[in-house]
């Protein structure tokens, strides 16, 4: 099959160069995660396949990985794969397509590692996002080292106050065109947005249909997050942060009763809050934010 006509969707796997066989069997967590992430360079793999492999460890809303790529020699498009949808938890899409903008971030970031320029355009009439593949000899940007190096993390912050100089380099970074940055210093304030969103919380964790779309994609055990690769950490990675939400058990068919919050489970922000919004509510607008999300962390 010509590179052209390739199509990779979900967790990637060929643009990954790891085979069904050897994530389903035999493989913990840990060893296909490190695989995953280990830096690549470019000549260990084809150039497609190097591009695609950095697009598809950005960050994505639940984890649900909801794109597919094909492309040539001089571009390569990222599709929106719906079949991927949370349609409880966000149905316009604006995640999935957030999404989009932060695949398109890393591949435009890989690419520069490849020695190629890049640029990326939203194709309103298609829902897709292309990017456009220039002349050889381009710099590496400096960001591209930081694609193996993101990380989510559910711990306690320590308290410390976030360095002007890093507050800088994040509003530099959401200078995207229809993009645009809130940063909450102000401490009532942040208290203010935490109850927000423990209020949100607990009104979604009250709605049958989000907890049913919750659970499918939750991983309860290191063996399931291996299999189905597109899915939100196990289970026991979680627990360390959550507001009042319910334990489930992975062979019950309803949640068991809430918990409520209290000041153990209220993981509150102590630093700052960042806040990334389109000007308007399009798909367009909606992959810049993705795209400012993933140059900034």
């Amino acid at each position: 099959m010509k590179r052209r006509n390739l199509l990779l969707g979900g967790g990637a796997i060929a643009a990954l160069g790891l085979t069904a066989h050897s994530i389903t069997r035999g493989r913990s967590y840990e060893a296909a995660a490190a695989e995953i992430w280990a830096p690549r360079a470019r000549q260990s793999m084809g150039e497609f396949d190097f591009l695609v492999h950095h697009a598809t460890l950005a960050a994505n809303s639940h984890n649900t990985q909801p794109w597919m790529f094909s492309g040539g020699a001089d571009s390569v498009t990222i599709h929106p794969d719906f079949t991927r949808a949370t349609p409880a938890v966000d149905p316009d899409n604006h995640h999935l397509f957030a999404s989009l903008g932060a695949a398109a971030e890393n591949l435009s970031l890989a690419a520069s590692a490849a020695g190629r320029t890049s640029d990326i355009a939203f194709l309103a009439d298609q829902d897709v996002v292309r990017i456009d593949l220039g002349a050889t000899g381009a710099a590496t940007d400096p960001l591209f080292d930081a694609i193996v190096e993101r990380q989510c993390t559910r711990s306690i912050y320590d308290g410390r106050q976030v360095p002007a100089e890093g507050l800088d380099l994040i509003t530099q970074a959401a200078q995207v065109p229809g993009c645009s940055l809130m940063l909450i210093t102000d401490k009532p304030l942040m208290e203010q947005v935490l109850e927000l969103i423990v209020a949100a919380n607990t009104a979604q964790i009250e709605d049958p249909a989000f907890v049913s779309e919750l659970k499918h994609w939750l991983r309860f055990n290191a063996g399931q997050a291996v299999s189905h690769r597109g899915s939100i950490q196990p289970a026991r990675a979680i627990r360390a942060c959550r507001a009042g939400s319910p334990t489930w058990r992975s062979d019950s068919s309803s949640p068991r009763t809430p918990r409520t919050p209290n000041a153990s489970t209220r993981c509150a922000p102590r630093l700052d809050l960042r806040c990334f919004s389109p000007t308007a509510t399009t798909r367009r607008t909606g992959c810049r934010p993705g795209a400012a999300t993933s140059v900034s962390r």
